[in-house]
């Protein structure tokens, strides 16, 4: 970064401090002023979304309100890591720390404007909704989550020097074993994810299995279990395969 060293050169030979020691300062100054900036412009953005109609300005400013701020320190990180020079095994390492942080900053993000979408398509001001339709959007951005969160880890593994198709060799050779241990697991989620798609019964319903002593009102179904109120008031957990 040899344009900011420039551009602090004349205030390093007044202070008598080393060119670099005057950069990481400055970069610390600006992004202060930068982090006080982004707060009230982000903060003016959620009184303006509170003054129109509209509702997805709100969901706009839910998302972005924390990662913006956020944003912003990671960028003054990478600027930064442009000012080390010679030590590379040093600047590699920080160089992997703000990759990391990136990859987490924008799962941070599209997790936000899931769960975003999901509190707005549930408001009540959108009107009354059967269960089912509630039930199908919570579990749609659930899905959604899960699956940002998942390939920002394998995005953070490769990041720092994981081989992803060594990992999916592995994964291939130990399949098998693998695929085993975890069979119930999938069972349970392929199990929650035809009650959502089938919608043999909702939240709310009374549903009863003799044969496998069920019996009681729905009061959550999950992505792994659906949680039943017995007519004793006792909460029963049923696993999605059964």
């Amino acid at each position: 970064m040899n344009f900011i060293l420039d551009l602090v050169a004349p205030l390093s030979e007044a202070t008598g401090f080393s060119p670099v020691a005057t950069a990481l300062v400055a970069l610390l100054l600006v992004g202060l002023i930068a982090h006080v900036i982004i707060r009230r412009s982000v903060q003016r953005l959620g009184v303006f979304a509170d003054t129109t109609a509209t509702r997805w300005d709100d969901v706009v400013y839910y998302s972005i309100s924390p990662p913006a701020e956020w944003a912003m320190w990671v960028c003054i990180f990478y600027l930064s890591l442009g000012l080390i020079e010679g030590a590379e095994t040093l600047r590699n390492s920080l160089l992997h720390v703000a990759d990391t942080g990136l990859i987490v900053l924008v799962g941070w993000l599209l997790h936000r404007v899931s769960t975003g979408i999901e509190k707005e398509l549930l408001s009540e001001h959108r009107g009354p909704l059967d269960s089912d339709d509630r039930a199908t959007i919570s579990a749609v951005a659930r899905l959604a989550r899960i699956t940002v969160w998942m390939l920002s880890i394998l995005m953070v593994m490769q990041s720092l020097g994981v081989s992803i198709s060594g990992l999916l060799a592995f994964g291939g050779i130990g399949g098998i074993a693998v695929g085993f241990a975890a069979k119930d697991l999938l069972a349970n989620f392929l199990g929650g994810l035809s009650i959502y798609l089938d919608r043999p019964f909702a939240v709310g319903d009374w549903i009863r299995s003799p044969d496998r002593e069920i019996e009681g009102t729905v009061e959550d179904i999950g992505l792994r279990i659906t949680r039943i109120r017995t007519f004793d008031q006792r909460p029963l957990y049923v696993p999605n395969s059964t």
